[in-house]
């Protein structure tokens, strides 16, 4: 919303940080990614706007990528971040791995969470 209101008030368009996760399941049985976030890295081009990764693996074989974007529009992070993916999936480093879910990580914001714990 935060965004929207400064879109709507400036004359030029401003970059957000968007989190895009990329749900990924072994198709070999590997156990793990060793070296993903730097390959993911690597494989980037300027265009995507990546600025950082995360990796979370979850037994059995699966990992979660947490993709960090800086674009104008969700809907470029999340493009960007399938295009990314599947550039790497090529690659020995995620060689058995293939993609389940690629979409944004939304999250409720402070007026959606109601009203705060009591603390009791």
């Amino acid at each position: 919303m935060r965004d929207l209101l400064l879109a709507m008030t400036s004359s030029r368009i401003v970059a957000s940080m968007h989190l895009v996760h990329v749900e990924l399941r072994s198709t070999q049985d590997r156990g793990h990614l060793d070296g993903a976030s730097a390959a993911l890295m690597a494989y980037a081009e300027p265009h995507d706007a990546l600025e950082h990764v995360s990796v979370a693996m979850r037994p059995p074989g699966r990992c979660t990528l947490g993709l960090f974007f800086s674009s104008t529009a969700l809907a470029d992070a999340e493009s960007a971040a399938l295009r990314l993916t599947l550039r790497a999936l090529r690659s020995d480093t995620f060689a058995g791995f293939a993609v389940v879910r690629c979409e944004a990580a939304l999250v409720a914001g402070p007026l959606l969470w109601g009203d705060p714990p009591t603390g009791r």
